[in-house]
């Protein structure tokens, strides 16, 4: 299996697993970024295709040397069916814990017990860089230092007390700033403050590490800069397909993976303030009927930062059985319409299509002078839509 080769190729090298409910894969592509611009020996492997990685899902420093014992390797690591329990690290990072993955973890402490179970595996003085900001990764770092007093606790975030503590500059279109104490100020091309979130992760593994080869990260601060502005988001994460225009309308084409309530929250919240004036069209295609049925009034009120929201079908998953749900899109389209003024059904996926143009060469109203981002949302199939509708529009 995947997880238990994975396990045993990180016994080879010093390992560092990045995990979390939200924003492993985006956090495991700014390390690399990062990383990639220091003289520090590593291998990194994502769960998705990283722009900067060569549009590949793995990247190898020139300073690796397979022989090399103090090799770094990075990897995401997932937690549904404990997989990352395989998984042998000396460092962790952790970016957020919630309730997800319902048919496998049925309730809120037993996804807990598992992050818990991973972050014990670390080593005697083992580090844990979590964010400070999410209550979930706090109550975890918190119980799991109960449990191992041992464990170095490194927070990050605005709630980070003293080393890298965040704070938010300046967000708008093209540039995501934000100052980390007391290293200076940083930014990244990609939207939403859970971005500069995951990018002072990657600072303060960055930091970590260059202490361990003896060196200070304020030597490398243009260094760690360049590494960050390098980042363009990975496959499915905020990926921006394209710019048409349509009847005089511009239209922007994002594709994302968020696929629970809070990740869709953040995300939409972070496209709201990077492409300001811009009237935001979402297509979202929830994933899983136990998700759906478990967080339906989560999902109903995670849009509020769209100003039209389309909905589908639910995309099952194969280990479901659909004929024991009672739950269907069509729930959370009635449930959505108690919270949203604006949403509208389509059961197929591509029978959105002519809906969506239709609304590309409607008049935007003064409060959009820049014109419309159309965002694809979800773990399902529905990206094909705003793929279908870039290739067809951009002719």
């Amino acid at each position: 299996l995947y997880t238990e080769a994975l396990g045993e190729l990180s016994k080879q090298s010093y390992s560092i697993g990045i995990c979390g409910v939200h924003g492993k894969t985006s956090t495991t592509g700014l390390v690399g970024s990062v990383l990639s611009k220091l003289q520090i020996p590593f291998q990194v492997l994502a769960g998705s295709v990283i722009s900067s990685f060569n549009n590949s899902c793995t990247f190898t420093s020139s300073q690796f040397n397979i022989n090399n014992k103090q090799n770094y390797f990075i990897a995401e690591t997932c937690e549904y069916q404990n997989h990352f329990l395989s998984f042998c690290p000396k460092k962790i990072i952790l970016t957020s814990v919630e309730s997800d993955h319902q048919d496998f973890f049925p309730t809120y402490e037993s996804i807990c017990e598992s992050f818990i179970s991973y972050i014990c595996k670390l080593p005697k003085n083992g580090m844990l860089i979590y964010c400070a900001d999410d209550s979930g990764a706090k109550e975890v770092a918190s119980r799991a230092k109960k449990q191992r007093e041992d464990i170095v606790l490194v927070p990050y975030g605005e709630n980070a007390l003293n080393s890298y503590k965040v704070n938010f500059k300046d967000i708008k279109e093209g540039k995501n700033t934000f100052e980390v104490s007391p290293l200076g100020n940083f930014f990244v091309s990609v939207p939403g403050k859970h971005i500069a979130l995951d990018a002072v992760a990657a600072i303060t593994l960055a930091t970590e590490l260059l202490k361990e080869e003896g060196q200070n990260a304020k030597d490398y601060l243009s260094n760690i800069q360049e590494g960050l502005s390098s980042f363009q988001g990975g496959k499915r994460r905020s990926e921006v397909l394209g710019k048409v225009n349509v009847n005089k309308n511009s239209v922007i084409f994002i594709d994302d993976y968020a696929h629970h309530p809070t990740a869709i929250k953040k995300t939409l919240a972070g496209y709201r303030e990077f492409y300001k004036g811009y009237k935001i069209i979402l297509d979202f295609m929830s994933h899983t009927y136990t998700r759906t049925q478990a967080l339906l009034e989560d999902f109903s009120k995670s849009f509020e930062n769209a100003d039209v929201l389309i909905l589908h079908k639910i995309y099952a998953s194969a280990r479901e059985n659909i004929n024991e749900h009672k739950i269907s899109g069509k729930t959370l389209f009635e449930k959505s319409k108690e919270h949203h003024n604006n949403v509208y059904y389509f059961e197929e996926v591509m029978d959105a299509k002519d809906f969506a143009i239709e609304e590309f060469s409607k008049k935007l109203e003064s409060n959009y002078p820049n014109g419309i981002l159309f965002v694809t949302m979800g773990a399902g199939d529905n990206w094909k839509l705003g793929q279908a509708l870039y290739n067809e529009l951009s002719r």
